[in-house]
């Protein structure tokens, strides 16, 4: 093994790894998911306002998750999924929370207020 290569590993295993990436961290998986539900809520009380990227991007993620797994797959394809999940989710909340935000900057009800300000919290 060369020096560059060497050099490389041992930064990498001793840089932090961000909590995101450890597909069992339930902490970080239970925020996004909080997070998501959130947003959807938002969504709810005006569903005209949600613009059609992140109608499909919430649905592509029903999609992923209602697909099955037959037995036969491996656990490396388990893996792949839930990798792919993740990044459905990721594009959903980048999508969603543009127009979750824009309805709680005009419509302020009593029903989403605590929704609100915790997406307008979140982004400051």
């Amino acid at each position: 093994m060369n020096r560059s290569a060497l050099r490389f590993m041992i930064i990498f295993i001793l840089l932090p790894q961000p909590s995101f990436s450890q597909s069992n961290d339930q902490e970080a998986i239970r925020y996004v998911q909080h997070r998501l539900e959130t947003i959807k809520a938002i969504l709810r009380t005006s569903p005209q306002n949600a613009s059609n990227a992140c109608v499909e991007a919430l649905k592509k993620i029903i999609d992923n998750k209602n697909k099955p797994l037959t037995t036969a797959q491996s656990l490396f394809n388990q893996d792949i999924k839930f990798t792919i999940l993740r990044a459905l989710t990721d594009n959903a909340l980048l999508l969603c929370s543009v127009d979750a935000q824009t309805i709680c900057s005009h419509q302020h009800s009593n029903e989403i207020h605590k929704s609100c300000e915790e997406i307008i919290n979140e982004v400051q």
